[in-house]
């Protein structure tokens, strides 16, 4: 065993080190894992609720319609008057 060649290591060592020991000289798919392990937590939370909310942005830009009122971010409110392809013509009107 590798374990009794390296006096500095115990025998009553974690088992986290022996697989370290096994995986240093193993295939390089074992050091690959925690990379691979990294970029699916960084899917799960990062890309996937990204990908979900600029889904849910295009459907509500899509059921918009002329003669609906809208609020923008910072606060001003208008009534959209025409719709075009890449532009949306807004009133606004100040607020009294």
């Amino acid at each position: 065993m590798i374990l009794h060649a390296l006096p500095w290591v115990k025998p009553a060592t974690s088992v986290a080190a022996i697989l370290f020991l096994q995986a240093s000289g193993g295939s390089g798919l074992v050091m690959f894992l925690p990379l691979i392990a990294i970029f699916g937590v960084f899917y799960v939370l990062l890309i996937l609720p990204q990908q979900r909310k600029q889904k849910k942005w295009q459907e509500m830009l899509t059921q918009l319609k002329t003669g609906d009122r809208v609020v923008t971010s910072g606060g001003i409110r208008g009534i959209i008057i025409a719709l075009r392809t890449t532009m949306c013509i807004s009133e606004w009107r100040p607020t009294t």
